[in-house]
């Protein structure tokens, strides 16, 4: 493949990313309207699935020029194409979490009698490899049990454990503590915290307050489910303090 071969195509792939951008826009009201968010959501997984294909594509052509055409490149070359590459795998988290999120939009619910004790022991012993590596003391109290859709509720519990493990891992000696209190659950950290002015981002989809996170979807998404069952999340939390994450579920009973 020579050089202007790969320009050529490149190009060829930055019209065909441009075309579902331009559909969406064409396609989505600009106003709310009936059934529109549903529409919106379906229109978000096509434009997802296409850009991920693409950049699959482009990542492929990075490969391809960097392996090569390694003996022709300079360093400096070959560092521009490593955080290109970078980027396009960060683009792709992005786009799997918007589909993730936009998916739990028409996921039909099929709940059912959960023990959440017994959940909540499987969701932590998921990370029992991080838990090693950070020293973390996990702290589990007795859990009310409840009526929810299984999959979609240990989804939940294991994107806040996942953040409240990732943010405490810092401290002196970390712990997180997973209980409940009058019917609402609760996770719980010794971490790093949060400003209460920001509390308001915390569940927006792509936002991330610390650097070091995921792609900034895991709160909303769990944020997300908990509201399809009819329950609400908030969160409370001092900078530098830890935080604590509640959720409610109506079909919770001590």
């Amino acid at each position: 493949m020579t050089d202007t071969s790969v320009h050529v195509t490149l190009w060829q792939r930055q019209v065909y990313l441009v075309r579902p951008v331009t559909f969406v826009r064409h396609r989505i009201p600009a106003a709310p309207r009936a059934g529109a968010s549903s529409e919106q959501d379906v229109l978000a997984r096509a434009l997802a699935h296409e850009l991920r294909g693409a950049l699959g594509s482009l990542d492929g052509f990075l490969r391809v020029l960097e392996r090569g055409h390694a003996a022709e490149l300079s360093p400096e070359a070959r560092r521009f194409i490593g955080l290109a590459r970078s980027s396009a795998h960060e683009m792709s988290r992005v786009l799997a979490a918007l589909t993730d999120f936009t998916r739990l939009g028409s996921h039909e619910l099929r709940p059912v009698d959960i023990d959440v004790d017994e959940l909540v022991e499987c969701v932590v012993g998921d990370f029992a490899e991080a838990i090693d590596e950070a020293g973390t003391e996990m702290r589990l109290g007795h859990l009310p049990r409840c009526t929810a859709d299984p999959v979609l509720l240990e989804r939940v519990f294991s994107n806040l454990v996942s953040n409240a493990i990732r943010f405490s891992r810092d401290s002196d000696m970390p712990v997180v503590e997973i209980g409940a209190d009058d019917d609402a659950f609760f996770v719980r950290d010794n971490g790093v915290g949060f400003d209460p002015a920001e509390a308001p981002r915390l569940f927006g989809m792509f936002q991330r307050l610390h650097a070091g996170g995921g792609v900034g979807a895991g709160l909303a998404i769990a944020r997300r489910i908990v509201e399809r069952h009819g329950g609400r999340m908030w969160a409370e939390g001092v900078l530098g303090g830890g935080a604590t994450f509640w959720f409610t579920l109506p079909g919770a009973a001590s």
